[in-house]
């Protein structure tokens, strides 16, 4: 390993870090015990709004994290997955009303799995499947109703 009084890399690490925050320097600890083979702290968590998993080209694939519509003030957390072309076709998300898993085909819901809880806003409370026809209609579907 270089001596950092001769590697000007390592003298410019140590100059960031002399003025970083206790915060950082925890953070910088914790990756050096990574990188030393250690397993590093249980309590390390990595916090955001989103995650995106882009491809090779930059395109976004999969979407971890709030899927509510920008124009809403909710957050709706869940799993997207997108083809290349940019067309989600599968989500799972939690919202208002409960969870729910929908499959798409060209742009449309054709499988929605899920479950309307009791007390939200729901109209018929109870797990639910709808199949969809290409326009998105209800083709067929199963409701079991939630007894009170």
């Amino acid at each position: 390993m270089p001596e950092p009084r001769t590697d000007p890399r390592l003298n410019a690490v140590v100059d960031l870090l002399a003025d970083a925050s206790p915060q950082t320097l925890a953070v910088v600890d914790d990756l050096l015990a990574i990188l030393a083979g250690g397993q590093g702290p249980e309590e390390l968590v990595v916090r955001a709004r989103r995650f995106e998993v882009t491809d090779r080209r930059g395109r976004v694939r999969a979407v971890l994290g709030d899927l509510s519509p920008a124009s809403e003030d909710l957050c709706f957390p869940g799993l997207s997955l997108h083809t290349a072309e940019g067309t989600e076709r599968l989500f799972l998300v939690l919202t208002a009303q409960g969870p729910t898993l929908n499959f798409a085909l060209e742009g449309n819901d054709a499988l929605v799995l899920g479950v309307d809880d009791p007390g939200t806003e729901a109209v018929r409370p109870g797990p639910y499947l709808a199949l969809l026809d290409r326009e998105g209609q209800v083709a067929a579907g199963w409701r079991i109703e939630h007894a009170d």
